[in-house]
């Protein structure tokens, strides 16, 4: 066997400017994409005191009159509890402004499903002209809607060991 130096190690590549993750970000140039994500899981959602008031009618001596003591009439909805699958998506760009002062700015969509009341009564409280509280219940089938959320941040990062 030889008895020469071993050859100085070669020196390894900076990490690509879309790597994502902590700390790592700050050595990027402005304006580095931090890259994007996603995910999924399950999801609970319980509705609950879903109440639809009207405080300022068209018509004061109308259908839906304050009662005499200055009662709002009112709606409500029946509660409901249900689970689902839930997803999203993220990207962002983040904005060294100095070595330990970062600002980032994000997006993230998320598709939380579907979410709805349960089948059963609405309450609809009306007032009559003599000041008389009318409650009506009305059956109702299952009121159901999609829950899409879109969040757009901006976040000032301090990382005080990177100075």
């Amino acid at each position: 066997a030889g008895g020469g130096r071993a050859p100085p190690p070669r020196p390894r590549p900076p990490p690509p400017p879309w790597r994502g993750g902590g700390a790592g970000r700050a050595g990027r140039p402005a304006g580095a994409p931090w890259g994007g994500g996603g995910g999924g899981g399950a999801n609970r959602v319980h509705l609950t005191d879903y109440i639809q008031r009207f405080p300022n009618p068209d018509d004061p001596s109308g259908r839906l009159r304050r009662g005499p003591a200055g009662e709002v009439p009112q709606t409500s909805l029946p509660a409901n509890t249900g689970y689902g699958f839930t997803w999203m998506l993220a990207a962002g760009l983040t904005v060294p402004l100095r070595t330990d002062l970062l600002l980032d700015f994000g997006y993230r969509y998320t598709d939380a499903g579907r979410i709805g009341t349960a089948t059963g009564d609405i309450e609809v409280v009306r007032y009559d002209e003599d000041g008389s509280r009318q409650l009506r219940r009305i059956p109702i089938n299952p009121t159901v809607a999609d829950l899409r959320l879109h969040s757009l941040t901006a976040t000032l990062r301090w990382l005080p060991w990177c100075r």
